[in-house]
Order: structure tokens, then C-alpha cells, then sequence
């Protein structure tokens, strides 16, 4: 998560004391601290935060904040910085609708200056949140919120829109692509935000961090661009009716970053082959790319509902084979030829983890064994980036041919697994109450490998794997295998491993 931050646009004060001397000393001392502010503000706003139930990574704009603070004796940064995060926590408190306001007196610590109303606050989940703002009001062509500078927008700069989308896909190309087609379904006129030249830079951004990855991304050769052109229509299929409508009614030399946005958060089994995609669909005619889909009519004028970006929602469970995820790396260095077989990608993906997790689960009893497989189904899925079987996984059966070839490329897998890796401390036990597969060394090896318990969070474009600091293997590590994987295009997801989980 971001470090929280503060940006104070304009800072003054005003002493009043008995006499002047001490007010020429008051206001040195004032002076003073007020230079040092940062550093202790920044420390205390995840308790601001965290008291008004808000995330860490919320943004919060105030137009202005008075602090009155009562001094006795010296007053330094950290005294000062602490009578900021009162007056900005009970500031935050009077904006939330449902917050419980508590108030304090005047001239405490944080108070408002006497009469004085507590000034409303903007405030957002996250800074996604905020730039979404800017950028529907950008499309709009309305007049930016007088926090946009703040945000690190200049208003007077070409290109702002531009500037902002190419911030997001560098921060995060996975949340950057979520947003881009959640942003560009709630207001389509973004997209003229832009000129053909930003749209191209944009669109390259996309590329140029899928070359860059660590994991291997399979382009295809020249030669197979007919068939992934062949393949448009099973692309198209997966889009939802309203988005294909909106990108068809964008100008074509607009189109390729949104276009890119779209395989990337809808369909990314297609990411190694974005390349290709992207020329064909950006220069797809518009009747074709919408298909079907009656044309949507957005009201215009002061009737128009206000669009709602979603927010980033996270959930979590308590995962059994949260070694599956360290397959991620292998696979892709190993299967390499799977990475270009779009469609196909999610079910080879989804046989081989639920042949692994159905080995392993085998030894317990039916009940047991159901209850292990569904506690692992978010993380089979966040491993395939697809949705797995909605029937119980116990029960699913695969085609003889898709079992055989996940069973092949198990095999493959653990063949290149590192020598000497060890059972997870406890996970045996926990498990099963004993070694189930002491005199099954290639089920014992895929289990040593796979059976390491954790929690797994995840949203839209993000999973985290946390297991306990003594889950760490000197083998896996040596090896590399439990190095984060980063952001995996073909799931979707930017995945990420920690140890230390409490």
C-alpha cells in the first residue's frame, strides 16, 4: 500500500499572547515546527484515517482547515503535527453522513476556531478514485475541482487527460486497464479527451510494460495473426453489449488504448497476443465491433445521472494449496506455447490446478475433501484467471484429452521443481493428521511443493498470497520460485507473495 501523504497548498498562522514579546516568540517557535510539519503529520494520518474508517489509501481534499492550539511552554513539530490530525480527523468525521459526530470544545487542541463551521471535505476511496474525477470532469468540460493541483494535475497543460492515463498505466498496468473500461462505460466522451497522437503513446505504454516483464509473454509470429484475426469473433463474444457499443462509436485513431485496456481487463487470456489484436480491432469497422448491440443513448445536459466509478473491493480467504501460485513462474517458462493459445489458455490453466488440488485432496475423507477444494476455489481461480467449474470441484470431471495434457504438464513442473524442498511447518498435520504420501514420492513431491496454508486477498486486478515467516523454504528460495510474481497479464491480476502473515 502508498505511504500516506499530506500536500498543504497554503500555510499561515496568527499569534495572539499577552504582550508582544511573547507573541515575537510564540510566532518564531510556530514558525519553527511548522517547517518540520510533514514528517509527523504523515506519521499520524493512518490513525486519522483508521478513525474515520477509512483506508489508508483514501484521498481526502479539505478547501481549508483551522487549528488553534494553546501553548504552554515549547511547541514543536510532533505537538503540532498532532493538533493538524485532530482538526483533520474531526473534518473527515463531519463530512462522513453516517460518521458520529463527537465535537470537542473550542480552544482545545484541533478545534475549529469559535463559530466557525467545520469546512466539508472531498473525499475518495483511493487516489483512482480522485483522478476518475478529474477525468470525467476533463470530458465534461467542466471546470476542474479547485483540488486538481493538488493532485497533481495542471490544468493549463495539453494533454492532462493523456497525462493522468499514462500515470495509471505505469503505477499499475492491471487496475490501470480495470479502470480504463469501467471509466470508459460510465463516460464515453473521455475518450475525446485525447488526440491521436496520446491515444498511440498511450496504447504503446500498454505494450511496452508487457515486454518489460519478468514473465515470459509469448507474441505471436507474423504467422499466426490470421488466425488470431480469424479468432475476433470468440473474442468479441466475451465483451459485454454496452462496451462494444461505446468503443465502436469511438473515432478509430482514438480507439487502440481503450482497445487495449479492453483485452487486457475482459479477456486477458489474449494479452500475449495484444499486438496482434490490438491493429485488428482498432481498425475494425464500427458496425462489426458492435455487432449486434442496439446503440445506447446517454442523456445529455443537467439529466445525465452522475457516473460511479466502482470502488476497489478486496476479499480474502483462508487458502489450503496457496502453493499453486508458485507454479505461476514455471508455467510460463515451461508452457510457454499455452501463453498463445487465447481461448484455450483458461481451461489448460484450470485442468492442471484442479488436477493438482484433487491429488492432493484425495486422501481425506468425501466431506473433508469437498471443503478443501472449495476453500481453494478463489485461489484456482486467481491462478487461471478464469472462474473455475461452478458445480463442486470434487465432483468435476475433466475431457480425457485436457486431463491427460494437465497431467503431462504436471509432470513437467515438478520435474523442474528445486531439490530439497520441505513440508510446510504443520502443514501435514493440520491437513490430514499424518503423512498420507510417504510411499507416493511423486504426490509426496507435488505436495511438499503445493500444501503451504495462507490467506489470499484480492480485487479487481490484484492478489496477495500471505504465509506465516516460517513458510519460507531456503529451496524455493534458492530457486527463485517464491519471488513475486508481478503483474501476470493472462490472469489478469498483479500477484504478489509475503511472509509474516499474523
Amino acid at each position: 500500500m502508498a505511504t500516506p501523504a499530506v500536500a498543504i497548498r497554503r500555510l499561515t498562522s496568527r499569534v495572539r499572547a499577552p504582550d508582544p514579546e511573547a507573541a515575537m516568540m510564540a510566532g518564531r517557535l510556530v514558525e519553527v515546527a511548522a517547517r518540520r510539519l510533514g514528517p509527523p503529520l504523515e506519521a499520524a494520518l493512518p490513525g486519522v484515517l483508521g478513525a474515520a474508517g477509512l483506508d489508508r489509501e483514501a484521498v481526502v481534499a479539505l478547501p481549508r482547515l483551522s487549528v488553534r492550539l494553546q501553548l504552554r511552554g515549547e511547541v514543536d513539530a510532533a505537538k503540532l503535527g498532532a493538533a493538524w490530525a485532530e482538526a483533520l480527523a474531526r473534518a473527515i468525521l463531519a463530512a462522513l453522513p453516517t460518521a458520529r459526530r463527537t465535537g470537542r470544545e473550542a480552544g482545545e487542541p484541533g478545534a475549529a476556531e469559535p463559530g466557525e463551521a467545520m469546512p466539508r471535505a472531498t473525499i475518495f476511496a483511493d487516489p483512482w478514485a480522485a483522478e476518475a474525477a478529474l477525468l470525467r470532469a476533463m470530458a465534461a468540460g467542466a471546470t476542474l475541482p479547485w483540488w486538481a493541483e493538488a493532485a497533481g494535475l495542471d490544468p493549463a497543460r495539453p494533454g492532462a487527460a493523456a497525462a493522468l492515463l499514462s500515470g495509471w498505466i505505469a503505477r499499475d498496468p492491471a487496475r490501470a486497464a480495470a479502470r480504463m473500461v469501467a471509466l470508459i462505460q460510465d463516460v464515453p466522451e473521455v475518450a475525446t479527451a485525447l488526440d491521436a497522437p496520446s491515444a498511440a503513446r498511450l496504447a504503446r505504454g500498454f505494450l511496452e510494460v508487457l515486454r518489460a516483464l519478468p514473465m515470459a509473454v509469448a507474441t505471436p509470429a507474423d504467422a499466426a495473426t490470421a488466425a488470431y484475426a480469424a479468432a475476433l469473433p470468440a473474442l468479441l463474444a466475451r465483451l459485454p453489449a454496452r462496451l462494444r457499443s461505446v468503443l465502436a462509436e469511438i473515432a478509430a485513431d482514438l480507439r487502440p488504448p481503450w482497445i487495449a485496456a479492453t483485452v487486457l481487463a475482459q479477456a486477458p487470456a489474449w494479452a500475449p497476443a495484444l499486438p496482434a489484436l490490438l491493429s485488428a480491432l482498432s481498425a475494425l469497422p464500427a458496425p462489426m465491433l458492435r455487432g449486434t448491440a442496439p446503440p445506447t443513448v446517454t442523456p445529455a445536459g443537467p439529466d445525465r445521472p452522475p457516473p460511479a466509478m466502482p470502488e476497489t473491493r478486496q476479499d480474502t480467504a483462508e487458502v489450503w494449496c496457496g502453493g499453486l501460485l508458485l507454479l505461476l513462474r514455471p508455467v510460463a517458462r515451461l508452457q510457454a506455447p499455452w501463453l498463445a493459445l487465447g481461448e484455450g489458455l483458461p481451461p489448460r490453466l484450470l485442468a492442471l490446478g484442479l488436477v493438482a488440488l484433487q491429488r492432493l485432496a484425495a486422501p481425506l475423507p468425501p466431506a473433508a475433501r469437498r471443503a478443501a477444494l472449495e476453500r481453494d476455489r478463489p485461489l484456482l481461480a486467481v491462478f487461471a484467471g478464469a472462474a473455475p467449474p461452478e458445480a463442486p470441484l470434487d465432483e468435476a470431471v475433466l475431457p480425457p484429452a485436457l486431463a491427460t495434457e494437465a497431467e503431462t504438464a504436471l509432470a513437467r513442473l515438478l520435474a523442474a521443481a528445486p531439490a530439497g524442498i520441505a513440508h510446510a511447518p504443520g502443514a501435514l498435520r493440520r491437513a490430514y493428521g499424518r503423512d498420507p504420501f510417504a510411499g507416493d514420492p511423486a504426490t509426496d513431491a507435488l505436495c511438499r511443493l503445493l500444501l503451504r496454508p495462507g490467506r489470499l486477498a484480492w480485487d479487481e486486478a490484484s492478489a496477495m498470497l500471505s504465509w506465516p515467516a516460517d513458510c519460507a523454504d531456503i529451496a524455493l528460495r534458492r530457486a527463485g520460485w517464491d519471488i513475486d510474481p508481478g503483474w501476470v497479464p493472462w490472469t489478469g491480476r498483479r500477484i504478489t507473495f509475503r511472509y509474516g502473515m499474523p
